[in-house]
């Protein structure tokens, strides 16, 4: 008997792998990109998801299945399906793509607890956050009356963040218990201080912007937020700050910090210089208070009082014009950028720079006039029923006077008055690491962007317990064993910081931390 002839299977594979093939091309053609963009552009998931699931029930309804089935029998046969029933199993693949898709990539990532599938899974979620948050930004949000709206929060955990819109806001109080912004050039510092001082404007403060920098695009953006919120602020880089309000004391005091002494000698003279050329009526001008520091001026002013007289003459000369020429340094830089006729008490909002912008080396000495100067506002001059805030942006260029600078972050909170500082980096807080550990002790909130050595800020948020996983590998596999100890982390990790985008900021008040997209001052401002 003869057998019958054996057919070779191959062409029946290939048949039935390309109709396989053709099969779940919908799916992975429609799944694929659509579950990569869903992850990449941190779409909301549930949409797809029901949107895929309603079009796979209507597949399902006009015989989907069945004819999937079909098809897949027929390819294991290799038949070629027919032209209907092949369209009407694509589409049931397509639709049953589109709703696994929003699905996939958290299957993916949860199968295991690896290093690699965590660390995916972070960078998933982190962008996901980044992009919800950004979109979240264009809506309207809620105004209430006695919190500060900052922004989007890029994590949901916490109990100052609004668990439905996800957005995170803080006490108005919490400024008067001072705070710091600090972060890379570029990184959206000082348009979330501008955010601060809309906030702060809109729950009726003062406010006033101090400018190392004297930036006048920053000018135009803080007169653009006072004047959204109705108030006229004034522009002290076009109408000059009056300095020389306050008593004698105050202002000798002013004039002394913008000056740093060698010896408690030289100090004393110059006291005393000022302290002549001032007398009971205080100049108006550095041009003034020069003019006066003259010996034979000062000998005429004071010949009431014989002994100020003679102390005035005895005065060797040179230690004399030592002091003058000091003083007439400091006229040149100023100017008369602060001989003006208003002050902090004449306004509820006002732009206040630093000197002028092309004698940028004098800074430091206008600045520490000017801490004083919001030292003695605060403390002797401001109605007490108003609360305000003062942001001094580009603080490294006043902190060089650490004195002026200390005293006015400690002691101005219980005078109802709240301090924001702007800063590049831990360095610009101060000249030593005393000047800084103090300034950041005083501060209650802490705003980091972006920054490369994030170390010492982040570490003001503590450290929390965690356990730390050790993994075994052979080769490149991981075997399934480990190894886990207690160990203490920074609540915030520097690598997070270092990773922020522009806007994105974490925030530090008390022994909490959120990281959050800042939301910018309101449309049209700036």
């Amino acid at each position: 008997m003869t057998e019958p002839p054996v057919r070779d299977p191959t062409p029946l594979v290939a048949v039935a792998a390309a109709a396989l093939a053709l099969l779940a091309a919908p799916a992975v053609l429609v799944g694929g990109p659509l579950a990569l963009l869903i992850d990449r552009r941190g779409w909301r998931r549930w949409p797809a998801a029901l949107a895929g699931s309603l079009l796979t029930g209507a597949c399902t309804l006009a015989g989907g299945p069945g004819a999937y089935a079909a098809a897949l029998e027929g390819a294991s046969r290799g038949t070629i399906p027919r032209p209907g029933a092949a369209l009407l199993a694509a589409t049931f693949a397509a639709a049953a793509g589109v709703a696994v898709a929003p699905v996939a990539p958290v299957l993916a990532r949860h199968r295991d607890e690896h290093e690699a599938t965590q660390h995916g899974r972070e960078l998933s979620r982190r962008r996901r956050a980044s992009r919800q948050a950004t979109r979240r930004l264009r809506r309207a949000w809620p105004l209430p009356p006695d919190r500060t709206v900052l922004g989007a929060a890029l994590d949901r955990a916490g109990a100052c963040t609004r668990p439905r819109a996800a957005i995170v806001t803080v006490p108005d109080a919490l400024w008067q218990r001072q705070a710091l912004v600090v972060g890379e050039t570029g990184s959206g510092k000082t348009v979330t201080a501008l955010a601060i001082a809309s906030e702060t404007l809109r729950a009726g403060w003062d406010v006033y912007w101090v400018d190392g920098k004297a930036d006048r695009d920053v000018a135009a953006q803080f007169l653009a937020v006072a004047r959204h919120w109705g108030v006229a602020a004034l522009d002290g880089g076009r109408r000059p700050l009056d300095g020389w309000r306050g008593g004698p004391d105050s202002v000798v005091n002013r004039l002394l910090a913008t000056q740093m002494f060698t010896e408690p000698y030289y100090a004393g003279i110059a006291r005393n210089v000022l302290r002549w050329a001032v007398g009971l009526d205080p100049p108006h001008a550095f041009g003034e208070l020069v003019e006066r520091m003259d010996k034979r001026v000062l000998r005429r002013a004071w010949r009431h009082d014989a002994a100020e007289a003679e102390k005035i003459r005895r005065l060797p000369d040179a230690e004399f014009l030592g002091a003058r020429y000091r003083y007439e340094g400091v006229a040149w830089a100023v100017g008369t950028s602060l001989d003006g006729d208003w002050s902090y008490e004449d306004t509820r909002a006002a732009y206040v720079p630093v000197g002028r912008p092309e004698h940028r080396n004098q800074a430091a000495e206008i600045g520490a006039f000017l801490l004083e100067d919001l030292l003695h506002w605060a403390m002797a001059r401001k109605a007490p029923s108003r609360r305000a805030l003062v942001v001094i942006d580009e603080f490294s260029k006043l902190a060089a006077r650490p004195d002026a600078a200390v005293d006015l972050v400690e002691r101005v909170r219980s005078f109802g008055v709240g301090v924001v500082l702007i800063g590049q980096t831990w360095a610009s807080l101060g000249p030593s690491d005393t000047i800084r550990e103090r300034l950041a002790g005083t501060v209650g909130t802490v705003l980091i962007h972006q920054l490369k050595a994030p170390e010492r800020l982040v570490a003001l948020a503590g450290t929390e317990r965690t356990v730390e996983r050790s993994e075994q590998t052979e080769g490149v596999a991981p075997t399934g064993r480990a190894t886990q100890r207690v160990a203490r982390r920074f609540v915030v990790s520097p690598d997070a910081v270092r990773t922020l985008g522009c806007g994105e900021a974490v925030l530090i008040t008390g022994a909490s931390a959120r990281r959050l997209r800042v939301r910018p001052p309101p449309r049209g401002v700036g």
